[in-house]
């Protein structure tokens, strides 16, 4: 378990659109051991995704990565782009348009394996099995032969996992795992997560909006907001005393069903992507921001206790209290 398998050391990441910069990352700094699973927590437009496939070697053309370092396994994949991608292997979000609908399940097997240098037909096919037993399937046979239209939106997601696994990464990319499936199907897919973990020596990142499903899935948080890093810590650590106004505000929007009460929405707006920040970027937001503080001086991202870095001019060592369990 000990020891760093993923390393990010100030990582800036921008996009160029419409001839206009877009801040997407902005100096992310935050380390994966061996075995251990994080769930990197925020608001659409918050650069959580962006972060994750940077990782996974996979941000698109128009990206650029200003500054920083990604070490992986001891390897800055900033200078190898190829190195993480046999290393990584990332869960798509969109569930029904990740296949291709002209290619049965078996055939996208194939041309996965393959592309991992497993070149004989019948090995491939072996691990195809496994994975897709792993991940629950009984009839494999008609899953393998079926296309993507003819399963389930719980089962497309199934195989999406199996199709990670098979490439026997270290680390396990899981974008938004359960925002596109039936709730009835959420459980099972946490746990089915868990089980992979466990049982195949994997680590795993898990992109997600929902603080709440975070302490199910991974022994970590990192709370994104505005592209940067602003609290991370143990899942039991973080959700029950919260120290960043934003988590704090986070928790108190979701709802709870064994103490049910009125939700409080987070005011204002994130900050525009392509503005310069000089101080705390939930400064326009935050209620108890401090004017010629918070507003012009970024507060860096401090270890206030072993487990815990924050990001906070007010916190200094002093705790926000959140009594109920945001889980329940």
């Amino acid at each position: 378990m000990g020891g760093s398998l993923l390393t990010i050391k100030d990582l800036h990441i921008d996009y160029r659109a419409r001839g206009e910069t877009i801040r997407a990352v902005r100096g992310v700094s935050l380390e994966l051991g061996f075995g251990e699973t994080l769930c990197i927590v925020g608001e659409s437009g918050s650069g959580k995704t962006t972060l994750a496939m940077a990782i996974a070697g996979a941000l698109p053309p128009n990206a650029i990565i200003r500054s920083g370092e990604i070490v992986l396994n001891n390897v800055n994949i900033l200078n190898n782009r190829e190195y993480p991608r046999k290393l990584v292997s990332l869960i798509p979000q969109e569930v029904g348009s990740s296949l291709s609908p002209f290619h049965t399940i078996e055939q996208v097997f194939l041309d996965v394996l393959t592309s991992k240098g497993v070149t004989d037909k019948g090995e491939a096919l072996k691990i195809a099995r496994s994975t897709l037993s792993l991940v629950g399937f009984s009839d494999i046979n008609r899953v393998l032969k079926s296309y993507p239209h003819e399963l389930s939106g719980g089962m497309l997601q199934r195989v999406l996992i199996a199709l990670a696994v098979s490439r026997r990464p270290l680390i396990l990319i899981a974008d938004e795992p359960t925002s596109m499936i039936d709730a009835s199907l959420k459980r099972d897919v946490v746990e089915l997560l868990k089980n992979i973990v466990l049982t195949q020596s994997v680590s795993m990142i898990v992109v997600t909006h929902d603080i709440a499903l975070a302490p199910h899935l991974c022994s970590r948080i990192a709370i994104m907001y505005s592209g940067e890093i602003v609290e991370d810590g143990l899942s039991t650590e973080i959700l029950a005393n919260p120290m960043h106004p934003y988590t704090v505000m986070l928790l108190e929007s979701i709802p709870r069903i064994l103490s049910p009460r009125k939700l409080k929405a987070i005011p204002g707006l994130p900050p525009d992507p392509r503005s310069t920040l000089t101080g705390c970027s939930f400064e326009p937001r935050c209620p108890k921001a401090i004017k010629g503080l918070c507003d012009k001086i970024k507060p860096p991202l401090t270890t206030i206790e072993s487990t815990r870095r924050v990001s906070c001019h007010l916190v200094q060592g002093k705790e926000v209290t959140l009594n109920e369990d945001p889980s329940s």
